[in-house]
């Protein structure tokens, strides 16, 4: 299948999402943790294509992925909007997170070698270089460099993928959503 110029593939069912897709579901995801698309907020296809530069097909997509892993829910005939936790789904998802990163630990701290050690040792100097510049985000970022490679460590590909699957490795970042948007609170 070709992909037309501004990177949008038809939308067959069956194709996966195209390069632009994948870097607009970037931009907005980020502007989601940072706070600046805010729980409840409207995601408008036009407006955000506008925003980002790019055609509505992309957005359109990373709208979609945004809603299948949990950032974002459709309405019918109203659109899309980011999503709102409440104070019980954070709980849960911190529950979960637990229990998957609790093993991880577990068989990571038991094949840790010397190759990842390193790494999660230069990714712990740019996390402090982060915290120390105010940089929340970007130290967020290493973190997640960190505990891919001592989770990583351990073999279980299964165990490893589900922790991204289930929690983004970025359960953190849904507290830049709940601000202003925790529900029952």
């Amino acid at each position: 299948m070709s992909t037309p110029p501004d990177g949008s593939a038809d939308d067959d069912g069956g194709a996966g999402p195209t390069l632009v897709a994948d870097q607009v579901y970037e931009i907005l995801a980020r502007q989601i943790f940072d706070g600046e698309l805010a729980a409840g907020a409207r995601l408008p296809v036009r407006d955000l294509a506008d925003r980002v530069g790019t055609s509505v097909m992309p957005v359109r997509e990373a709208i979609r992925l945004l809603v299948k892993n949990g950032l974002a829910v459709t309405h019918p005939h109203r659109g899309a909007r980011v999503r709102e936790f409440t104070v019980g789904e954070l709980l849960d998802l911190y529950d979960v997170r637990l229990l998957l990163e609790v093993e991880a630990a577990r068989q990571g701290a038991a094949k840790v070698g010397p190759g990842e050690l390193e790494a999660m040792r230069r990714a712990c100097e740019r996390m402090y270089r982060a915290v120390v510049g105010g940089d929340v985000m970007q130290a967020l970022d290493e973190d997640e460099v960190l505990l891919r490679h001592f989770y990583g460590a351990g073999g279980n590909t299964v165990l490893t993928e589900t922790i991204e699957d289930a929690t983004g490795l970025r359960v953190d970042g849904y507290l830049g959503i709940g601000f202003g948007g925790f529900v029952g609170i």
